[in-house]
């Protein structure tokens, strides 16, 4: 996962076909989640950014992990090209996800998740992934 931090994503690598999407696979507290990499500007170590406390949001503080306390094993600084900074924990890689292996969220969890960030799951090798829109 290293090859990926302090890289900046390129607009030409990160466009899907409409058939597939590029998600930036990551996991907190053991749930995995995938994000869109047309979202995300550059993947980055906390450890080699300057003022790295500014303005950085924690992943499991804007995404609700209730009761649990959170404990960063290998933190990664995502920045987004909204601006946004965010602390999210094992990065593992970008994987190309076939629109067909991703299914929206079953009606009764829509209506309970909040916030509206996971918009859907990709079933991958018997995984599941938690897709999240990081725009919304």
């Amino acid at each position: 996962m290293d090859k990926l931090v302090g890289v900046s994503a390129n607009e030409e690598d990160c466009e899907s076909s409409v058939d597939e999407l590029h998600a930036l696979i990551f996991s907190v507290k053991g749930v995995r989640f995938g994000a869109d990499m047309e979202q995300i500007k550059e993947v980055a170590d906390p450890d080699r950014i300057e003022d790295v406390g500014k303005n950085i949001v924690r992943f499991n503080e804007e995404f609700s992990f209730p009761d649990c306390q959170i404990t960063y094993q290998a933190p990664r600084i995502l920045f987004l090209k909204s601006g946004a900074k965010i602390l999210v924990d094992e990065v593992e890689e970008v994987r190309i996800l076939p629109i067909d292996c991703i299914r929206p969220l079953p009606r009764f969890l829509e209506k309970c998740r909040q916030p509206n960030d996971i918009w859907g799951v990709a079933l991958v090798e018997g995984e599941i992934i938690l897709l999240l829109d990081f725009l919304r």
